[in-house]
């Protein structure tokens, strides 16, 4: 929520082992959705929570691919 509050992300992906457990991102979005409006109005994709706080698209390749990226963006030479 701090996060949330303090960068106002468009959207927030949650991984990890830890996030595998069965049940853990739907108890962190209730959780948020609950302390974040005694503060600000939800509205756009923070008000929509299931598409706000989401899990990594590319599952555990997510580090990887993401690092590949980076690295291709810092030397555009090696992508060929």
């Amino acid at each position: 929520m701090n996060a949330v509050l303090a960068v106002s992300p468009e959207r927030v992906v949650l991984g990890g082992g830890v996030m595998k457990k069965p049940g853990l991102l739907s108890i962190v979005r209730t959780q948020v959705k609950e302390l974040i409006s005694d503060y600000i109005e939800l509205a756009g994709e923070v008000g929509n929570i299931d598409h706000f706080i989401v899990p990594p698209a590319l599952g555990d390749h997510t580090g990887v691919v993401g690092a590949l990226h980076l690295g291709m963006a810092a030397h555009p030479g090696l992508a060929k």
